[in-house]
């Protein structure tokens, strides 16, 4: 299970543990590459964005960061974390028994 846990009030996701989902055929877990694809994309696309910074790190089963913006980015960073949390709710919706989302 991959436990995913969001703030809106500091733009923070972490990320811990396993999907534990059936692999294709090529012996990929398919949830943990979703969920790490949508992790990626947002650290990527804020740092491409003027005025956000993201702080944190990653390693196997976990990965964590914040995202830090001035006046400028502010609505850029909240965009990008908006649209990660949307897609990692709609993969928990689809498999509710090996990912997570909750809020603080």
């Amino acid at each position: 299970m991959i436990e995913v846990h969001a703030s809106y009030a500091d733009l923070s996701l972490r990320m811990e543990g396993h999907a534990g989902a059936q692999r294709n055929a090529q012996d990929h877990d398919l949830v943990c590459c979703a969920a790490s694809i949508l992790f990626q994309t947002l650290v990527r696309s804020c740092g491409l964005a003027h005025g956000v910074r993201v702080i944190g790190d990653a390693a196997s089963g976990k990965a964590s960061i914040r995202i830090d913006s001035d006046k400028v980015g502010n609505a850029a960073a909240i965009h990008r974390f908006q649209m990660c949390l949307d897609g990692l709710e709609m993969l928990e919706k689809s498999y509710p028994q090996n990912l997570r989302v909750t809020y603080s």
